[in-house]
């Protein structure tokens, strides 16, 4: 668990070893699923998007509110991926919120579509 304070933003660039590049693969009209479960002692928000590396959006920008009250709750959304390139994830925060288990995972995550002609066959 992390606590962001106010005007921050959290980037994950995903697993770069020591060369600090974006390495999550983005996909032009790929769809990813983010999950974040958050609390706040007021409400606030979290704006989400995927950047390439040069903090420029390569997506939607999504915005979810949290609510007061200071318990957790499990918040989710999906991105449209813009462009194919190696990206990151970028959360914008207005207020101080507290976040863990943050996930980003894309739809098409096994590479194929399970419907497909061929592959549910038996």
């Amino acid at each position: 668990m992390v606590t962001v304070q106010d005007g921050a933003t959290i980037r994950n660039r995903g697993f770069s070893d020591s060369n600090q590049h974006c390495a999550m693969s983005i996909k032009q009209g790929e769809s990813y699923d983010f999950t974040v479960w958050a609390k706040a002692e007021s409400a606030g928000t979290i704006t989400v998007q995927l950047q390439d590396g040069s903090d420029t959006s390569i997506s939607d920008s999504v915005t979810l509110h949290v609510e007061g009250g200071n318990t957790w709750k499990k918040y989710g959304l999906s991105l449209i991926g813009t462009e194919t390139v190696l990206g990151q994830l970028a959360l914008m925060f207005a207020g101080d919120i507290s976040i863990d288990m943050v996930s980003l995972v894309p739809q098409n995550v096994w590479g194929a579509d399970p419907t497909e002609e061929g592959i549910s066959a038996t």
